[in-house]
């Protein structure tokens, strides 16, 4: 069964200022059997669409809108550009844009879903099931947002991308979002679908995401203005969860497998990098205020941190190298504060040790560093600024507190 749906037109029209602007075409070719194709373009000024699709279940929908009053406005024109391609299995895709502005911004959407297997390998073993599915849905209101979806499965196996679903809405303007989803070759281990949300309102959202293999969930929701988010989870079943509700915030999240790495960031131009090279590791980052800067790096396994910061141009470093189920807490509320964390260098591996900072005044300064395993740390500076602790603890079973 194949079904094409498209209400399109082709023409020129004449704007208010007495140019001639040419709307709407289609471009469709399928190939293969039970695809569907539906383009629906209206409310006049140029919304350029073009499907290919090839093989096995395809469907792909495309709306797009412009408010045919407004005209070309002297051909500064907004004009909605869609593109999808699907070759191979159960494919889904579908794009929807609005615009309303006369500016001459343009939405611009893609989805590229490819999944492929060997077609030598006759093993009924081996064939392609039915939940081998890529699903892409973009979904842009306001001018000048750019979106593109990329899925691609490049096994050899005959196993294949069992699922990866990507979806993205952006309202307002000039957001950028890029969503990149794809199986490494020969990978068996995983079977769940992975998953992408991006949420951008406000102007001049940045969101990145990478995902390969399976089981992996990321969830970006951006506001506000000039915020930029990358997230790139490899191997499988890592969580990543970005909220960024302020202007001009930063933040990076880098996953290996079964991590979990939250940011929330409110505020001017806060900061946030959490790298995650290891295996069920935890962090946690809430910033709110100014200039704040919080960076996490994590190796070993079952290890955990948590920064919280607020006021202004607070900053923390925590460092987890080696080891395991080992515990890291920052609270930072003034301005100014400065706090690092280590524990366990390269020859060392530190197991089972917290470390905590609690600064609340002004110009504090706070460095832990353990190795070995089962210390305790504590530093609390809450009374008076501009205090300076340090704490260094080798060995085993060691305690140590700092309170002013």
């Amino acid at each position: 069964m194949k079904k094409l749906f498209v209400l399109t037109a082709s023409m020129l029209a004449l704007s208010a200022g007495g140019a001639y602007a040419q709307v709407q075409t289609s471009d469709i070719l399928q190939n293969g059997m039970n695809n569907e194709a539906n383009v629906d373009q209206t409310g006049g000024e140029e919304g350029l669409s073009d499907i290919d699709q090839n093989g096995d279940d395809n469907l792909a929908e495309v709306t797009q809108t412009e408010d045919p009053t407004i005209g070309s406005n002297a051909f500064g024109t907004a004009a909605n550009s869609a593109t999808i391609s699907q070759v191979g299995n159960q494919s889904r895709a579908r794009i929807e844009q609005n615009s309303t502005n006369p500016g001459g911004d343009t939405n611009v959407a893609s989805i590229d879903q490819v999944s492929s297997y060997d077609p030598t390998d006759t093993d009924t073993d081996s064939t392609v099931p039915s939940g081998f599915a890529n699903n892409g849905r973009i979904i842009q209101d306001g001018e000048d947002n750019q979106s593109s979806i990329s899925q691609t499965d490049n096994s050899l196996n005959g196993v294949g991308l069992t699922g990866a679903a990507a979806y993205n809405s952006q309202e307002g303007s000039g957001h950028r979002s890029t969503i990149t989803q794809y199986e490494v070759s020969g990978d068996t281990e995983f079977d769940p679908a992975s998953r992408v949300d991006v949420f951008q309102s406000g102007m001049d959202n940045t969101s990145e995401v990478l995902q390969t293999r399976q089981a992996n969930s990321t969830i970006v929701d951006q506001s506000g203005a000039g915020n930029d988010s990358y997230v790139s989870q490899h191997r499988s079943n890592n969580l990543a969860l970005v909220t960024q509700t302020g202007q001009d915030g930063t933040s990076s999240v880098k996953q290996s497998q079964y991590d979990e790495a939250t940011v929330n960031q409110g505020g001017f131009s806060n900061d946030s990098t959490i790298d995650q090279g290891g295996s069920r590791l935890v962090a946690f980052v809430d910033q709110i205020g100014s200039n704040n800067d919080s960076g996490i790096i994590q190796r070993g396994s079952d290890n955990e941190a948590n920064v919280d910061q607020s006021g202004s141009d607070n900053t923390s470093r925590i460092d987890q190298r080696v080891g395991s189920f080992n515990m890291a807490e920052v609270l930072q509320t003034g301005v100014g504060n400065s706090s690092k964390i280590r524990q366990g260098n390269p020859g060392f591996a530190a197991s089972d040790s917290l470390a905590t900072v609690l600064q609340t005044t002004d110009n504090n300064v706070a460095d832990i560093m353990q190795e070995g395993s089962d210390n305790t740390a504590t530093i609390n500076q809450t009374v008076t600024s501009g205090n300076v602790s340090n704490i260094s603890q080798s060995g085993s079973g060691n305690s140590a507190t700092t309170n002013q």
